[in-house]
């Protein structure tokens, strides 16, 4: 993986200096932190850059950076409702830095690691059938159907330890840190019984984020 990385700068640094990028950059504003922190949209830029390097004559492959999103991005989960599948990623967030603290005689500045972000995918989606996909805490995702007024399926993610406790060290290899993410998700658990979804309000600024702290 790392020399994949220092193969693809190389390639970047030789490809701009025979061929200057002569375009105005683009300021995206929100949108960079509401679109770009997703698997998908990364994912899709990233296919960009590699075409764009094998028009240049540097013939990269996607495929070799697949263990780079993997490690990333790592899924969480996957449901199947009929044809419809809901796939759960987890995606970036920016921790924050939070003020300066005394720490063992010196200063330091913590980040405030409590926000975590998924992106939530669907595929095969009736857009007059399944308009919304309803979230608590722990994280219940509900498939509504509107054609029936009910949950047709779901699944259940908990954004920590089941039994309330954190781990006390970090997991040993990649193994073990997937096996106590499959172990907070569960492919069912969605709200029975019938009933009606309110259209979610769209912030115009972050259309992709759904902020579950407002």
């Amino acid at each position: 993986m790392s020399l994949t990385e220092q193969l693809l700068v190389r390639a970047l640094v030789a490809m701009h200096w025979q061929s200057p990028y002569p375009h105005r950059l683009v300021r995206w504003g929100t949108t960079l932190h509401d679109r770009f922190m997703l698997p998908h949209f990364v994912r899709e830029d990233f296919d960009d850059v590699v075409a764009d390097l094998g028009h240049a004559g540097f013939p990269f492959e996607a495929d070799w950076f697949r263990p780079h999103f993997e490690f990333r991005f790592p899924l969480v989960g996957t449901i199947q409702v009929h044809s419809l599948e809901l796939e759960l990623r987890r995606a970036l967030e920016p921790w924050h830095v939070l003020g300066e603290q005394g720490a063992m005689g010196a200063t330091a500045r913590y980040v405030d690691s409590s926000l975590e972000r998924l992106q939530v995918r669907v595929r095969n989606l009736t857009d007059s059938r399944h308009p919304t996909i309803g979230v608590h805490a722990p994280l219940i995702f509900d498939v509504f159907d509107t054609w029936s007024d009910r949950a047709v399926g779901g699944c259940t993610y908990h954004v920590s330890h089941l039994g309330g406790r954190w781990f006390d060290t970090r997991p040993r290899n990649s193994l073990e840190a997937e096996g106590r993410r499959k172990a907070r998700f569960f492919p069912f658990g969605h709200s029975p019984g019938s009933g009606v979804v309110e259209p979610e309000p769209t912030n115009p600024l972050f259309p992709l984020t759904l902020d579950l702290r407002r």
